[in-house]
């Protein structure tokens, strides 16, 4: 009788080994599976592929307001530090000082193509400051240079990439190579104006953006402004009478530097509007779309064919008769845009109504055609792991994933962050606040997996391994639910929209979880079985 209970015994022990080896080798590939999904994804954001870069027919050109326009674009200028600003605050009293809120995500790529096409990064393609190749959508370069009005830019080098093959002249600096880059850029814009005096002219001035990248928004950042601001102010004294001034930001900053999400700081940017041709004292906030239909309604150029902005009429010095031309010509560019735009959506209608209609209906469609699957696969995983926690310590399972939870969020939240991009305070930071978040992940693990042996020892249960490695399934399931949530609304890649960014980086941040907790499941079960094996013997 006693052999065939020792057998009895050793057998259990080895199915129970069995069963331990296979759910850390389930969790390992789950975990795999996971950090391949969120290279994936990462990479369907960066290397967006636009369906809306469909050609258009140009739309008309109309009667002029102004015969010169010029752009000035403070890479980084926080809202609040414009207002201290000589020239924005004369130039916005004078004339209209507004608040354009920008598209995400709020990094300066998507920024001045927003600015220069009207269109947000969902039809520009333009998602993030990694975009590669020229602009692919229609531009206010593009309509100038087809109304043969002369364009150039003065600016850091990122807009050779952008639009280098269509600006008449461009004068770039390479700011990440040179200290001080706003002065030359400066002095090439008074230059240009001298000796070709175009009709469209850009300035962008990125030493506000860098010092705030190098030590936040302080004296070195508020000094960098003032120096961008009396550039400006040389740069109006030197342009004509006929000239209209468009003085605005691509973004903001956070207090100790950094953008790219959704901060009210970040995403709400100055817009000043003066000069001849523009109707003063206008207030309130806009979107940084609207900025590109109004340059072109000031210089009679075609509308960008693929701009959502608003056309702001009333902002335009003309009369009432001119102002209806110019709407008119705009609203049938913008028809032709809303109608292929709804071709991509399967929608019908040939306006911003019916063409966000269809796109609500499209992504209840294509919620409930994922949402099957996920259930199913939330149902497998589920049954999954309450299998495999048959005979643990139930307690100590429970104990230990809310140990897990509890870390995990103080580690994170307990740092002050959120799921915002405005942590990467430069792009090199990307990979270290990564590694970063995954040894939270593993520390977290770890903590949970010692509590599950902990109470497993504490009362003198077996499977002390079993118990580690169960609590780690359970934090991954309600991880991965959470993912089969994101999945379900927006889709394993980024066909015809973009996800709501801070909840993509929330549920990247959630497969980099799941893979940390999947790789270290066998550490945290030997943690557990060691906790456990000391308690039991100190209660002995």
């Amino acid at each position: 009788m006693g052999v065939r209970v020792t057998r009895e015994i050793r057998g259990a022990r080895r199915r129970a080994r069995i069963l331990a080896a296979g759910a850390v080798v389930a969790l390992l590939l789950v975990g795999l599976g996971a950090r391949v999904l969120a290279d994936y994804q990462w990479d369907r954001v960066v290397e967006y592929d636009t369906p809306y870069a469909f050609e258009l027919e140009p739309g008309e050109e109309t009667s002029p307001v102004v015969d010169q326009v010029i752009v000035f674009v403070v890479d980084g200028l926080r809202l609040d530090t414009a207002r201290e600003l000589p020239t924005f605050r004369d130039l916005g009293e004078s004339g209209s000082f507004l608040v354009a809120r920008t598209s995400e995500s709020s990094l300066s790529y998507p920024g001045w193509t927003s600015l220069t096409t009207g269109s947000p990064p969902e039809i520009s393609g333009v998602t993030t400051n990694w975009y590669e190749g020229p602009v692919r959508i229609d531009s206010l370069f593009d309509a100038a240079s087809r109304a043969r009005v002369g364009t150039a830019i003065a600016g850091s080098v990122g807009w050779r990439q952008l639009y280098g093959d269509v600006v008449d002249t461009m004068f770039t600096v390479d700011d990440e190579e040179t200290a001080v880059a706003d002065a030359p850029i400066g002095e090439a814009a008074l230059r240009i104006l001298a000796e070709e005096d175009p009709g469209l002219l850009l300035v962008h001035l990125p030493d506000t953006d860098r010092r705030g990248h190098e030590s936040g928004v302080g004296r070195r950042y508020r000094a960098a402004a003032r120096d961008a601001d009396a550039i400006i102010a040389r740069v109006v004294e030197a342009a004509g009478d006929d000239t209209a001034f468009v003085l605005t930001s691509d973004h903001g900053h956070i207090d100790a530097g950094g953008h790219g999400g959704p901060e009210e700081e970040v995403t709400r940017v100055p817009l000043v509007l003066a000069g001849d041709g523009l109707v003063p004292g206008a207030r309130g906030e806009v979107a940084q779309a609207d900025v590109a239909p109004a340059v072109a309604a000031l210089l009679g150029i075609a509308r960008p064919s693929h701009a959502t902005g608003v056309l702001r009429e009333a902002l335009l010095d003309a009369s009432d008769e001119r102002r209806a031309e110019i709407v008119a010509v705009h609203e049938e560019v913008a028809s032709r845009l809303y109608a292929r735009a709804n071709m991509v959506v399967g929608g019908s209608g040939a306006s911003e109504a019916a063409f966000e209609g269809a796109r609500e209906e499209r992504l209840q469609h294509d919620i409930l055609a994922r949402l099957p699957i996920a259930l199913a696969a939330v149902a497998l995983a589920a049954v999954a792991v309450v299998l495999a926690s048959l005979g643990l310590d139930s307690l100590a399972v429970l104990a230990g994933t809310s140990t897990f939870f509890a870390a995990w969020a103080g580690l994170f939240f307990g740092r002050g962050l959120t799921f915002s991009f405005s942590h990467f305070n430069t792009e090199d930071q990307v990979p270290a606040f990564l590694l970063a978040r995954l040894i939270d992940v593993v520390i977290a693990g770890i903590l949970a997996s010692a509590v599950a042996g902990l109470v497993v020892g504490w009362r003198r249960r077996p499977r002390g391994f079993g118990a580690g490695v169960g609590a780690i399934a359970w934090a991954m399931l309600v991880i991965g639910f959470a993912v089969a949530v994101y999945l379900t609304i927006f889709g394993w890649g980024v066909t015809w929209r973009l996800p709501h960014l801070p909840s993509g980086f929330a549920q990247f941040l959630a497969l980099i979880a799941l893979f940390g907790l999947g790789v270290t499941a066998w550490l945290g079960g030997l943690v557990a079985h060691g906790v456990a094996r000391l308690v039991a013997s100190r209660r002995r």
